[in-house]
């Protein structure tokens, strides 16, 4: 915040940090605060238009934290935005954590409306969307996997988050690709004044941070990574309290990870800042089982690149363009006695971003730009060897499309009490080749094929995108809120399992696969008292989604073929609900409840005999529930409680004899529920007291306190023989992930 005293004249900065404020007198003293930072004050005689760069210490004594909140908390009340959540590093850091890694993902949980798959997962659910739903950037670099540790948490190491906003409606027309959400998460920059040394010492991995300027004040680096020994220390530990077996899944797998960020930002000067993100990661879990003769190892990983450039033209307008490259692979392979299977799949992409910002445009702040992007898939590349021996099981080839957007938004206030913003996003989407085209009878026989060279467009789809939001100022801390969305997107993900795996496939619309897209309806009512301390809204939403893909055979099946689509069907879906937040952002006690209902369905004429069924992670109730309290300089606590309804699957109803087989059939898709998932995590830190030159913490973190033992997978024992002496007993066994995990973690810098 930014403050002049002499003519009681405010303002805050944007997510960039840039501010700008009109001043009458010629000397003026600006206070610059922000919560765990030490307050500044400047005094400069004003002369005319006057440029700033102001750089806020860290203070350490700072007592009150906030838990998942915006930075300033008028903009609760005072901005056009609906359906929006902002997270600091610091505020995820005080959020119990999982054998001692606080997580982004986990801490976005405790905002309606956004759903964990369960445990064992990192992916989320926005408002009924589906996991590839979600447009998730880091420093704009596309993240199209975002877990590690088989979901024990993310690739977002919290050391390396300077913040990060979610947007569950009223998306701004800058962004798109996604139908449900978009995630940015912006990273730190190196300090560029001295070098430092930071680390974390926990059960499950280890973590180094080290950052300084190479050019003082001017150029500056930041390298963090984190390994994994979670073989060493976690399987133990989980096998205790899950009754270790020497012959099971736990005992005969291994499990490796690694992640590695860096960053160079260079201030050319005041007026111009570059800054070069990179991030590798890779996950690595194999598993052997003896008695059987089998061995499988399955490795996935994200690659980003991304160069950024910030560009101050003036007081009143910047540019901001990126060159980004993205690029997810996953690679499986299996052997038992003779035979061995091998399938890898990958996406990658290059996106350049040019985005012009002009305040005063009009008397309000508009927005223009463009975006290209250029995409390889590899879906479905998929060997069977027998005896070392390759077979041409199926046959596949690369797929290549193209993605060019302009957008221009205006947001302005039209009277003292309504504010509005308006945006459009013009798409044109290619799928390009090279790129072999099969035509078949309605027998399946091959007719004939088509052939498409280098860049030549296989099929096309142009598509415009209206956002529109409102905000009336009902009261000095209070106002209503509305916006309405479209958004396309033009990549899918087909699932082959009834959870999120890493080998869900990533696939591009094609002359088959149109475009999905979705139509969102927000209408909000919000408001601040205790003087600002206390926050709350109540949404209610409608959304509307086309064309969404199910794989309909299994994944085996479709990779036999070139033309996958076959195995795809499409349909549409609904979800709608209610969601209230309420957040405690001052004191020592600080928090957040939120409660949602929400109905989620999908309906495709190929499954269910075309009648509407839930969606996989349809949960009527949802409760969250976030508690931190600071006690002193040395200690803080926190808590945190998640409850929902149990997620939909398919079941089967009843097994019969048909020509001496068994054949079983099952009930209505996702007509089933699974147990409620609740869980209670808690945890404490101690803060050292601060040194010269060395500071450190210890944080003890239990999750999922009571031991509860939600459900990640239900399946179906048989028991019996129904041919030859009619014995049968079928029974559900239910598989859990995590038990109660206690960890201790040691954070210290120098």
């Amino acid at each position: 915040m930014i403050y002049c005293k002499e003519e009681s004249n405010g303002t805050s900065t944007d997510t960039e940090g840039k501010f700008s404020i009109v001043l009458k007198r010629n000397d003026n003293t600006l206070q610059f605060s922000y919560v765990g930072y030490r307050t500044k004050l400047i005094s400069i005689p004003f002369t005319g238009d006057t440029r700033l760069e102001v750089l806020l210490g860290t203070d350490l004594t700072e007592a009150g934290e906030v838990i998942v909140t915006a930075k300033n908390p008028v903009e609760n009340t005072e901005s056009v935005k609906t359906g929006y959540v902002e997270v600091t590093g610091k505020e995820i850091r005080k959020l119990p954590s999982l054998m001692g890694e606080s997580d982004l993902i986990r801490a976005l949980q405790y905002a309606p409306g956004v759903r964990g798959a369960n445990d064992g997962n990192s992916g989320f659910y926005v408002r009924g969307g589906n996991v590839d739903q979600n447009l998730i950037l880091l420093d704009n670099a596309v993240v199209y996997n975002p877990s590690h540790v088989l979901g024990f948490f993310s690739v977002f190491n919290t050391d390396i988050i300077s913040s990060a906003s979610l947007i569950k409606s009223g998306m701004p027309a800058n962004y798109g690709g996604r139908i449900s959400s978009v995630l940015t998460v912006k990273t730190v920059d190196g300090d560029f004044e001295k070098t430092s040394v930071s680390a974390g010492l926990g059960l499950i991995y280890s973590k180094a941070t080290l950052q300084g300027p190479l050019i003082k004040n001017k150029l500056s680096y930041y390298l963090s990574f984190r390994k994994t020994y979670i073989n060493e220390i976690v399987k133990p530990v989980v096998g205790f309290f899950m009754n270790y077996d020497p012959e099971g899944v736990l005992s005969n797998s291994r499990y490796g990870m690694y992640d590695l960020n860096a960053k160079l930002t260079y201030k050319a000067d005041r007026r111009n800042r570059i800054s070069l993100t990179a991030y590798k990661g890779r996950d690595d879990f194999s598993l052997e089982r003896q008695s059987i003769n089998y061995e499988s190892r399955m490795d996935w990983g994200n690659t980003l690149l991304a160069l950024n450039w910030n560009f101050v033209i003036s007081d009143s307008s910047y540019l901001v363009s990126s060159l980004s490259y993205s690029n997810y692979e996953f690679d499986f392979r299996s052997e038992q006695y003779i035979m061995g299977i091998n399938l890898y799949s990958s996406i990658r992409n290059i996106d350049f971003k040019l985005e012009y910002t002009r305040k005063g445009f009009w008397q309000g702040l508009m927005k223009i730009g463009a975006e290209a992007k250029f995409y390889r898939f590899v879906p479905n590349k998929f060997m069977l060897t027998i005896n070392q021996v390759d077979l041409n099981y199926s046959s596949y080839q690369d797929l290549y499309a193209d993605e060019f957007a302009a957008f221009a938004s205006w947001e302005k206030d039209l009277t003292s009490s309504l504010r509005f913003y308006g945006g459009l996003r013009l798409n044109n989407y290619g799928h390009i080749g090279p790129y072999q085209q099969i035509n078949r009878s309605e027998e399946g026989i091959v007719r004939d094929t088509v052939r498409y060279s280098h860049f030549e467009t296989v099929r096309s789809y142009t598509c415009l995108e209206p956002r529109l939001s409102l905000r009336w100022q009902t009261g000095e801390s209070s106002s209503i809120k509305a916006s309405y969305t479209r958004n396309y997107q033009f990549i899918h993900v087909a699932s082959a399992s009834a959870v999120t795996m890493p080998s869900d496939l990533w696939i591009p619309s094609t002359a088959s696969i149109r475009p999905q897209f979705g139509d969102q309806v927000t209408l909000g009512y919000y408001r601040n008292f205790g003087d600002n301390a206390f926050s709350a809204s109540l949404e209610g939403y409608y959304k509307r989604l086309e064309n969404q893909v199910e794989l309909l055979y299994g994944l085996g099946a479709s990779l036999q073929d070139v033309s996958f689509e076959n195995s795809l069907a499409s349909g549409n879906g609904r979800a709608t609900g209610i969601e209230f937040y309420l957040q405690k952002l001052q004191g020592k006690l600080t928090g957040s409840l939120g409660y949602s209902l929400s109905y989620s369905d999908r309906q495709f004429a190929m499954i269910n005999q075309g009648r509407r069924f839930p969606a996989k992670y349809d949960r009527r109730h949802e409760i969250n529930l976030a508690a931190g309290y600071r006690l002193n300089n040395h200690w803080d606590f926190s808590a945190g409680f998640l409850y929902a309804t149990g997620n939909a699957m398919t079941i089967p109803v009843q097994l019969y004899l048909l020509g001496g087989n068994v054949m079983t059939e099952y009930g209505e898709t996702n007509g089933f529920r699974m147990p409620p998932y609740h869980r209670m995590d808690l945890s404490v830190n101690y803060y050292f007291r601060p040194k010269r030159k060395f500071e450190s913490s210890l944080n003890f973190s239990v999750f999922n306190v009571y031991n509860r033992a939600n459900p990640f997978l239900i399946y179906f024992d048989i028991q019996g023989d129904i041919v030859g002496d009619h014995s049968l007993s079928v029974s559900a066994q239910q598989i859990s992930v995590f038990p109660i995990l206690p960890s201790i973690t040691w954070n210290f810098k120098f």
